[in-house]
């Protein structure tokens, strides 16, 4: 749902919305796991989530994906870019190095750190990182709902024990050194999109698109504000690992205390 409203929003300001799936682009490198395509979600879950890992460990990069979709980028951009300057001498330059004007790559999605950071150092200010969320519990119910509409034979218990594992799994594989760390990049996102309701996230990307083209009349909401805030106070620790800043603001938006 996010990211076709996030194609819309781009559309709206003459830009063409171009999606990159890591777990498509993962298959291009081979390894002993097997993705499998079926009805039951946590096996199709499972199965994507072992393979993004195993792609890491084989490649002894945590970053690996990133990577793939680095690449994914420079083999659009050529195809374009000779398409839109066929009379050009393209074979004096590399076409690949030439961004693409008026375009806009929606990865889909990050899971480690590391990823981020490889994206933000090749890409720098135009690389932008969109946190979606839903509370723990709603998280839950909808994955939940899937299995049960998927598995109708098997107990409410079991697939609600299986849910939360999956969720858990997402956030954190703490036992798998290549693993998952969706917890560790989530609060890094240049905008965070809840996906509560499409009228709500409609909002929230519209108003972002709109805010980062040039449109002068949108200021900080209260939520905004107050995160800026709290992320100036964490600042004044000279220990990077404590930068950890909180604000509190009454509900007209004026500061309480901060530290």
């Amino acid at each position: 749902m996010v990211q076709s409203l996030l194609s819309n929003s781009l559309r709206s300001v003459g830009y063409e919305p171009i999606p990159i799936k890591l777990t498509e682009l993962m298959s291009q490198i081979a390894v002993e796991v097997e993705i499998e395509d079926n009805s039951d979600p946590v096996k199709h879950y499972g199965s994507r989530i072992r393979y993004a890992n195993a792609v890491r460990e084989l490649c002894e990069n945590d970053a690996a994906l990133a990577a793939l979709a680095i690449a994914e980028i420079r083999i659009i951009r050529e195809e374009k870019n000779r398409l839109l300057d066929k009379d050009s001498n393209s074979s004096e330059f590399d076409v690949s190095d030439i961004p693409l004007k008026s375009h806009a790559f929606i990865i889909h999605q990050l899971k480690r750190p590391e990823e981020i950071k490889l994206l933000r150092e090749v890409y720098g200010r135009k690389f932008l990182q969109i946190s979606v969320h839903l509370s723990e519990h709603e998280r839950q119910r909808v994955l939940q709902n899937r299995i049960a509409s998927r598995s109708p034979n098997l107990p409410a218990r079991d697939s609600k024990k299986l849910a939360e594992q999956l969720v858990e799994r997402d956030l954190n594989e703490q036992a798998v050194p290549h693993g998952q760390r969706l917890e560790d990049i989530f609060h890094l996102g240049d905008v965070f999109v809840s996906a509560r309701s499409e009228a709500i996230a409609t909002s929230t990307i519209k108003r972002f698109i709109e805010a980062f083209f040039g449109r002068n009349s949108i200021s900080p909401n209260k939520d905004e504000y107050a995160s800026y805030i709290a992320a100036s106070a964490s600042l004044r620790s000279i220990d990077t690992a404590r930068q950890v800043g909180a604000a509190i603001f009454s509900q007209y938006g004026e500061v309480i205390s901060l530290g």
